[in-house]
C-alpha cells in the first residue's frame, strides 16, 4: 500500500478550510516546514499524532487495511462477548454467595435467638 501522507495532509487542511499559516501554528511549525510536510511520502509518528489532533482524524488508519479493520473488529467483539460472560458468570457467584450468607446468617441468628430463650428460662427457674 503505497500512501503518501503529506499530500493526504494538505487535502485535508484544504477540506478542513484552515488556512496554511493557521496550520503551522496550531501544529508550531513554520509555514516552509508545513510546505515541506506536503512534499513528504512518510513522516515521523510524533508529527503524525499532533497534525492528527489538529485536524481531527487518525491518520495511522490509513496504514491499516480494510481487512486488518475487519479483523480488529471481529477481535474486539468476541472479547467483548467474553466479558459479558464471565460478567454474567460472576453475577451468578455472587448471588448463590449472597444465598449462602443468607441462610448462615439466618441460622447464627437462629442459634442466638434459641441461646438467649435459654438463658431467660433458667434465669427465672
Amino acid at each position: 500500500m503505497s500512501i503518501h501522507i503529506g499530500e493526504i495532509i494538505k487535502n485535508l487542511v484544504k477540506s478542513k478550510g484552515i488556512s496554511v499559516t493557521e496550520f503551522a501554528d496550531k501544529i508550531n511549525y513554520s509555514r516552509r516546514n508545513v510546505y515541506e510536510i506536503f512534499d513528504k511520502k512518510t513522516i515521523d509518528t510524533g508529527l503524525l499524532i499532533k497534525i492528527g489532533s489538529v485536524l481531527g482524524k487518525n491518520l495511522f488508519l490509513l496504514y491499516v487495511s480494510d481487512m486488518e479493520i475487519a479483523e480488529h473488529k471481529a477481535d474486539k467483539k468476541s472479547t467483548n462477548d467474553e466479558l459479558v460472560e464471565t460478567v454474567a458468570q460472576l453475577k451468578n457467584i455472587v448471588t448463590s454467595l449472597e444465598k449462602v450468607d443468607s441462610v448462615k446468617f439466618k441460622k447464627v441468628a437462629t442459634d442466638k435467638s434459641e441461646g438467649q430463650k435459654k438463658k431467660t428460662a433458667a434465669k427465672k427457674k
